[in-house]
């Protein structure tokens, strides 16, 4: 393709594209990673990253220097390097018969997550890998030998190629359409897609009915728990109504019940969900890369919890303390 960066700016002003840097030709996106005779991997990938890049973990991370880069698993784990550690890419070129090599020591910024990136690979500033092109394109260079960026490159006009993600699952229709409008053919797996995003409404729909006919029948077995509490107290209601308590106090006492034993229930139920939640994350999270979860509450999703429980709680204590409303003074002289 002929991408000039007016492309890449209407690219990026979707919403449908979380992520867009530009590409050079394939044939300059190898090179080989060294740290000693004995720690070395030949043409590992290179790839242009910057901010927000979704194979790294590390969310608004910076943009990275021309000579810094962020390590895959298999390429950090067969260097035997870690964050903070240094080594060198080599790139080789041939140019008047003989072999010209460029050495471009790397600072290892921090490494990708496993499941993030399954071959070794290096993450590089994109003006890094423009520089290595045009070192491969056989343009002069001051010395090769040692890489020392340069500011005073002119600014590339077109590129060949573009990384590029959608925002997200729901958006990888409107990014293909995109693209296709731009007059780019698209291979994608748009079908699979959809038919995830299928089962995933069904499972939310299932969900849901569950929900809900868990909320009718623990708001129907509360109140017949609080109707027969107030039966089995009839006695007590009506002593306290003899000595002068009035209905509204009952009825109060019966709504603070409820709401006590909300509070305490939900506590109970948030520690069993922390528990489980640390078992399911641990258990069904170990290929999913760094900072994502199995499950996760947020404060927002608590806040709605707790209103829809005492929600439950009032209604609840609408019907029990009308019942205990009902309760007259007399009924505690009858067993006298």
């Amino acid at each position: 393709h002929r991408l000039d960066t007016a492309w890449f700016d209407r690219a990026q002003a979707q919403a449908s594209i979380g992520f867009v840097v530009p590409l050079t030709r394939a044939l300059n996106t190898t090179g080989d990673l060294r740290v000693s005779a004995a720690a070395h991997i030949a043409n590992a990938e290179l790839i242009p990253t910057r901010a927000g890049d979704p194979l790294v973990s590390v969310r608004n991370q910076k943009d990275i220097g021309q000579q810094q880069t962020w390590l895959s698993a298999p390429a950090a784990t067969r260097l035997q390097v870690s964050p903070g550690d240094t080594m060198t890419l080599i790139v080789t070129r041939q140019r008047q018969a003989r072999t010209e090599v460029l050495r471009v020591p790397l600072e290892i910024a921090g490494v990708l997550a496993p499941a993030a990136f399954g071959r070794p690979a290096a993450l590089i500033a994109p003006a890094l890998l423009e520089a290595i092109e045009r070192f491969r394109d056989d343009e002069p260079w001051p010395e090769p030998g040692i890489f020392e960026p340069d500011d005073d490159v002119p600014a590339r006009e077109l590129y060949p190629r573009a990384r590029l993600y959608a925002s997200d699952l729901d958006s990888v229709a409107l990014a293909v359409q995109w693209l296709a409008d731009q007059g780019i053919d698209v291979s994608s797996r748009l079908a699979d897609v959809q038919a995830m995003q299928a089962v995933d409404r069904l499972l939310q729909l299932l969900f849901n009915v569950i929900a809900w006919l868990g909320i009718f029948g623990c708001t129907a077995s509360l109140i017949g728990a609080f109707s027969a509490n107030v039966d089995r107290k009839r006695r007590d209601l009506a002593l306290l109504r003899l000595i002068g308590m009035p209905r509204r106090s009952l009825f109060g006492y019966v709504l603070v019940q409820a709401l006590v034993l909300t509070a305490v229930g939900f506590a109970i139920g948030l520690g069993l969900y922390w528990v489980s939640s640390q078992a399911f994350d641990a258990l069904l999270g170990q290929a999913l890369a760094d900072g994502q979860y199995v499950s996760l509450i947020q404060a927002s999703h608590l806040g709605i919890a707790m209103l829809m429980a005492l929600i439950v709680a009032v209604l609840v204590s609408l019907v029990a303390g009308f019942l205990a409303m009902q309760v007259q003074p007399s009924e505690s002289l009858r067993d006298v």
